[in-house]
C-alpha cells in the first residue's frame, strides 16, 4: 500500500499483489467446472426422464394393446365353445323300415329335407345343412350333409367312381360304420360330385347302395364327429 500526500488530500493506493490474482483466479476456474457438471447433470436428467416418460407411454400402449388381444381371443374362444355346445344334444332322422332304416344324427343347429321314395333310382334323398337347406336344384348348392339310398347295385355305383380314381382325383379305402361293422364299404375323398369336392362312403344295403358324403370341407369336423359315428342302419 502507498500513500501520497497532494494539496491537503491523502490517496491512498492499493496495490494487489500477484500471489492475491492468483488466488482469486484459481477460484474462478473451479466454479466454471462446477457449474458446467451441473448443466450437463440437469440435461442428463431431463433426457433420462423423458425418455422414462416416453418408454412408459409406450409400455402402457404395448399393454393395453395386449389386453385387449387377450378379450379378443377369450371372446373368440367363449363364441367357439358356444357354438360347439349349440350342435347338442343332436337331431336324429329315422328313415324308412323299407329301406334300411337310416339312423342319422346330426348337429341340433342343421336343417333337413329328405325325399323318401321320389323315384325307382332314388328312395331315400336326404339334404342337411347349418342354419338353412338351400336349393335343391341348383347346381350350385353345396350341402354340409347328404345322405342317398339308390336302387342300384353297390358295383355299379362304384364303377362310376373308376374314372375320377384312375385319374387320381378321388382317393379310395375301405370302410365301414362303426355301428354296423358287418357292412364293408368304400370311403371316397376328392370329386365325389360333379364339379364338388368332399367326403363319401359308399356301402351296399341290401340289393341297394348307401351314400353318404359331405360336400366341401367347413362341415367335415362335424361329419366325422356327429354324424359317421352314430350314422347306423339295418342291412
Amino acid at each position: 500500500m502507498k500513500t501520497r500526500a497532494d494539496s491537503g488530500t491523502i490517496t491512498v493506493m492499493v496495490t494487489l499483489h500477484r500471489d492475491e490474482r492468483g488466488a482469486l483466479n484459481g477460484l474462478v476456474l473451479p466454479l466454471i467446472v462446477v457449474s458446467l457438471l451441473l448443466v450437463v447433470t440437469l440435461v442428463f436428467a431431463v433426457i433420462a426422464y423423458s425418455g422414462m416418460q416416453d418408454y412408459k407411454s409406450k409400455s402402457d400402449e404395448k399393454s393395453a394393446a395386449a389386453v385387449s388381444a387377450a378379450l379378443k381371443t377369450e371372446d373368440a374362444k367363449k363364441a367357439a365353445e358356444f357354438a360347439e355346445e349349440s350342435k347338442s344334444p343332436v337331431k336324429t332322422y329315422n328313415g324308412p323300415a323299407a329301406y334300411g332304416s337310416l339312423h342319422v344324427d346330426y348337429p341340433r343347429t342343421w336343417s333337413a329335407y329328405v325325399i323318401e321314395q321320389d323315384s325307382a333310382s332314388n328312395s331315400v334323398d336326404g339334404y342337411f345343412n347349418p342354419g338353412f337347406v338351400p336349393s335343391v336344384n341348383s347346381q350350385t348348392s353345396s350341402f354340409a350333409l347328404r345322405v342317398k339310398v339308390l336302387g342300384q347295385s353297390y358295383a355299379s355305383v362304384l364303377q362310376n367312381f373308376q374314372s375320377n380314381i384312375k385319374a387320381q382325383k378321388v382317393t379310395a379305402s375301405p370302410y365301414s360304420f362303426a355301428k354296423v361293422p358287418g357292412v364293408i364299404g368304400m370311403k371316397l375323398t376328392g370329386q365325389v360330385a360333379p364339379n364338388k369336392q368332399g367326403t363319401m362312403i359308399v356301402v351296399p344295403l341290401r340289393a341297394n347302395t348307401l351314400e353318404v358324403w359331405t360336400e366341401g370341407t367347413s362341415a367335415l369336423p362335424d361329419f366325422e364327429k356327429y354324424v359317421l359315428p352314430n350314422f347306423s342302419f339295418s342291412p
